[in-house]
């Protein structure tokens, strides 16, 4: 059951296993995706939760949040004289709770300040007359069709590299697919170079971190971003509120 899984990966990641239990949850870790996907969520909610409940009065909150939770849903069960006692199991039980609110909580917040300040340039090609593959690119970039734009972008990109425009845009979609360390490479070379899309792509590799729940390093591109530049403004308000 899911509720099972969620409940055994939080046990492992509080170090409530012993020798034999977690040893076996490794080897199930190894091949079961869905498990591998909760430890994952696990960490990043617990980092997000650190960082979002970061002042003494919403740790109180939290706590007092967690301990509610225990007791609505974890109380002893004296049903058919049977009592049980939960005292080895609040630790993961409270783990599994931060994992629930992390991700019911913190990572719709998360997503909704992601699209609220994503990238809105729209793919302009100056090239007129017969329909190019920049041309075909532009218009599957232009309806967020992102997949196909970037499979004619990158081939576009391995004949010329030092084309800003087909690099900014190639980066940007392989930012939208979620394809970073790739989208990384080429938008970090754009952002050193003197083009005129050297902070477009910073605030684009900043998103990029925004997006991958990383607000350390997003702060720290949009903070390279000068003022009087096109994004300018948008990197201040999005500072303010991370």
């Amino acid at each position: 059951m899911t509720e099972d899984k969620i409940l055994l990966a939080a046990r492992y990641i509080g170090g409530d296993l012993d020798r034999a239990e977690s040893e076996q949850f490794k080897q199930k870790l190894l091949t079961d995706t869905e498990l591998q996907q909760y430890v994952a969520d696990y960490k990043r909610a617990e980092e997000n939760l650190k960082m979002h409940f970061a002042d003494d009065q919403q740790r109180d909150q939290l706590q007092a949040t967690l301990q509610k939770l225990n007791q609505q849903y974890f109380a002893e069960d004296k049903t058919e004289h049977k009592v049980v006692s939960l005292k080895p199991y609040i630790k993961w039980i409270s783990v599994a709770a931060v994992l629930v609110i992390g991700l019911f909580i913190w990572s719709p917040w998360n997503n909704d300040l992601y699209k609220q300040y994503a990238n809105d340039n729209k793919m302009l090609v100056t090239e007129r007359g017969q329909t190019s593959e920049l041309d075909k690119a532009a218009a599957f970039y232009n309806h967020q069709e992102f997949d196909k734009a970037a499979v004619i972008l990158a081939e576009l990109y391995k004949k010329d590299s030092e084309n800003a425009l087909t690099a900014f845009y190639y980066g940007s979609s392989l930012t939208e697919l979620n394809q970073l360390t790739k989208a990384h490479n080429i938008l970090e070379k754009l952002a050193a170079g003197n083009s005129v899309y050297k902070f477009d792509a910073a605030y684009t590799i900043a998103l990029s971190y925004l997006k991958n729940n990383d607000k350390v390093n997003c702060k720290l591109w949009l903070e390279k971003i000068p003022a009087g530049t096109a994004k300018y403004e948008k990197a201040q308000e999005l500072l303010k509120k991370l």
